[in-house]
């Protein structure tokens, strides 16, 4: 993301409006997978855990 910022360049507004550009780049690409914590908690729904499992 950095990078990406970085080659957008300009004043700071633009390069925050920019990191939207280069979130809605990254979810459309085949490298997205979700948010890792809501598909972990849809995988263990109804499990039990204790610490040290």
């Amino acid at each position: 993301m950095e990078e990406f910022l970085t080659e957008k360049g300009g004043p700071a507004a633009d390069r925050i409006l920019a990191s939207f550009d280069f979130l809605e780049d990254w979810i459309i690409s085949s490298k997205y997978r979700g948010c890792a914590f809501l598909n972990t908690l849809s995988e263990t729904l109804g499990q039990s855990f204790t610490c040290g499992d």
